[in-house]
């Protein structure tokens, strides 16, 4: 054992080691590193491969903790690989996935205990209610591996905030929530990418609105609704940004190319977000940043060039007709919507206390319907979780909202995100959507938890 502590203390500290280490640290300090993760991952996905992104990805894992470069740098892996993998490879490799999630999990749960980890924070406390509430559901459930999948993709979600929570906590955060943005534009590139190559692929000389005004467009890792979810998680920390850096005029080119891409996914929720806080995020943005005309001028050019196109092409063409006409038709009908309400009430009525089980709603659902889930976060939680779930889910909401409520510009884009999700998972379902749920813990985990630190 002391040999092999020696030979370990002998490699560190050679002048290979530190060679390499160098090397390594400007590789992953570049904003290269960030741009050769997301091209894996879009090869990874048009491919429809599963080992290449999981075999690189643990390749730069390793090499970060064994030449010790900063853990943040693991945020675009995390990004990259949310994008890279294909649903039915997701579920054909569901265990295969959920081994390395433990693995990491149990990885990230020895750093815990090696740094004395702190628990003291009401969102984690919150996690563990929801967690806690779902094991508890586990006595009605009719589908125990999918109850028990739920709870297991819960847990992960829980170990790795306190992870981050207590990463984040050592290490500077104001550095870290710039790097955060920074992956963020590499991933709306990534995604912009993604719907320009499944277009080709799928619908090249066709309409494009009508392309993905149909309602069997799906991503293979997404559909529309969580595609649109993740870019209005996006933007509100694009802006954030912004207003740090606003000389970086490409920005807002790629705010703009994602609010384009964005009308193309159709759906409603999203559409509802963007008209209840466009105005508000607008006014923010105005009052953070310095320049204040050029924004303003900036706002402006970009909303005169909209009617322009209004009225000259999208009406007379009647591309806005269209749109409209397709947004209609996408997304769930007044009749399926009471149908699924119902059925989740019933579910609810049943069992009060607990629920019917975590994942339960396609069990459910499936006797009457081909929908998966509730589209709605409240009947979803009463239906799943029951009465015990909904205190554990409005516990997490209060905390999140106590959190954003702290005076600290990035905590009030975050606000903006959080209030975007509520509005939107009351029409589709985002908030349980694991998708949505990883970006926000990474989100959640660099907020400014303590009052007197205002920035």
């Amino acid at each position: 054992m002391e040999k092999l502590i020696e030979l370990k203390n002998k490699f560190f500290q050679s002048n290979y080691y530190q060679k390499i280490s160098f090397y390594l640290n400007k590789f992953f300090t570049s904003d290269l590193y960030i741009i050769v993760l997301f091209l894996i991952a879009i090869i990874n996905w048009k491919l429809k491969i599963f080992w290449l992104v999981l075999i690189s990805f643990c390749i730069f894992i390793f090499l970060i903790y064994l030449f010790q470069i900063p853990k943040v740098r693991m945020l675009p892996i995390a990004f990259a690989l949310m994008i890279a993998i294909r649903l039915d490879l997701i579920t054909n490799h569901f265990w295969t996935l959920m081994l390395i999630a433990l693995v990491l999990s149990c990885f990230f749960i020895y750093n815990f205990f090696k740094k004395k980890p702190k628990f003291n924070n009401g969102i984690f406390l919150s996690f563990l209610f929801i967690l806690f509430s779902k094991i508890f559901s586990l006595v009605n459930t009719p589908v125990l591996i999918d109850s028990l999948k739920g709870i297991s993709l819960f847990s992960f979600y829980t170990i790795l905030y306190l992870y981050l929570f207590n990463l984040f906590n050592e290490e500077s955060k104001e550095y870290n929530r710039d790097y955060l943005a920074k992956t963020f534009i590499y991933l709306s590139i990534a995604l912009f990418l993604e719907i320009i190559i499944y277009y080709i692929e799928y619908g090249l000389g066709e309409n494009i609105i009508r392309f993905f005004g149909s309602n069997d467009v799906h991503f293979g890792w997404s559909s529309t609704s969580t595609f649109a979810a993740l870019y209005l998680l996006i933007m509100p920390i694009l802006f954030y940004y912004y207003t740090l850096h606003e000389k970086r005029y490409h920005i807002l080119v790629i705010i703009i190319i994602n609010i384009l891409m964005l009308h193309l996914l159709l759906s409603q929720g999203a559409y509802l977000v963007t008209v209840i806080l466009s105005l508000p995020l607008i006014l923010k943005v105005t009052h953070d940043v310095k320049e204040k005309a050029n924004f303003i001028i900036t706002v402006i050019y970009f909303t005169v060039i909209i009617l322009l196109f209004l009225l000259i092409i999208g009406i007379p063409t009647g591309y806005v007709k269209e749109l409209f006409t397709f947004l209609n038709t996408k997304g769930l009908t007044t009749k399926e919507k009471t149908l699924i309400s119902n059925i989740g009430f019933s579910v609810f009525q049943r069992y009060p206390l607990f629920g019917g089980g975590a994942n339960s709603a396609k069990y459910y659902l499936e006797i009457a319907t081909n929908i998966n889930n509730y589209e709605n976060f409240i009947i979803q939680t009463l239906a799943n979780t029951g009465i015990i779930g909904m205190i554990a889910f409005l516990y997490y909401l209060v905390e999140v909202l106590r959190y954003c409520l702290i005076k600290n510009r990035y905590n009030s884009y975050v606000l903006i995100v959080v209030i975007g999700v509520i509005i939107q998972g009351l029409m589709e379902t985002v908030f349980y959507n694991p998708l949505v749920m990883i970006v926000l813990v990474f989100l959640f985990s660099l907020l400014t938890f303590e009052k007197e630190k205002q920035n």
